[in-house]
């Protein structure tokens, strides 16, 4: 009886804390764990860009992401031991299946569905940095006030390159 209500309590406590009702820590362990996850998914697309994107703008702007993700993995990894906190290898169902669909294109459909995929991404990226400089915690702080800007210029290049696109279809 004892173990079920331990079961039940730490189920509670997960549950809360994805509410954004849980502790410091907690809040920390998601952003960490969500931001690992993030990272993981923008390197395999800017890896898929290098190989794949028809144009040398693309592939060098997938370059730059898979550089820059992979430091901010780098540190996210560091934070995470320092924080006792575990470690995604792998992706979720979600972006799996997301991953996945850019896979099956080529050509100029993999082009606009890359680019599609990094604007929506970084702006994402951008809300969730914006909210980590807000943190109690002094380190997830830190690391949004030093790749904020770095996820918003990434940002700035794709609506670069996708205007570019747009303008040079016929």
């Amino acid at each position: 009886m004892k173990y079920l209500l331990i079961v039940l309590m730490s189920g509670l406590g997960i549950q809360l804390s994805y509410l954004g009702l849980g502790t410091a820590n907690s809040r920390t362990e998601i952003f960490l764990k969500e931001q690992l996850e993030v990272r993981i998914m923008d390197i395999q697309e800017g890896k898929l860009a290098m190989d794949r994107a028809t144009t040398e703008s693309l592939r060098r702007y997938g370059e730059l992401v898979v550089e820059d993700h992979t430091k901010m993995q780098r540190d996210l990894k560091d934070l995470a031991i320092q924080k006792n906190v575990s470690i995604p290898f792998q992706l979720s169902d979600k972006k799996a299946k997301a991953l996945s669909l850019l896979m099956e294109k080529h050509g100029t459909d993999f082009d606009k569905q890359f680019i599609q995929m990094m604007i929506i991404n970084h702006k994402r990226d951008i809300c969730r940095l914006k909210s980590a400089l807000k943190s109690k915690d002094p380190d997830i702080k830190a690391f949004a006030e030093v790749y904020l800007p770095v996820v918003q210029n990434h940002l700035e290049e794709a609506q670069g390159i996708h205007q570019c696109m747009k303008q040079a279809r016929p």
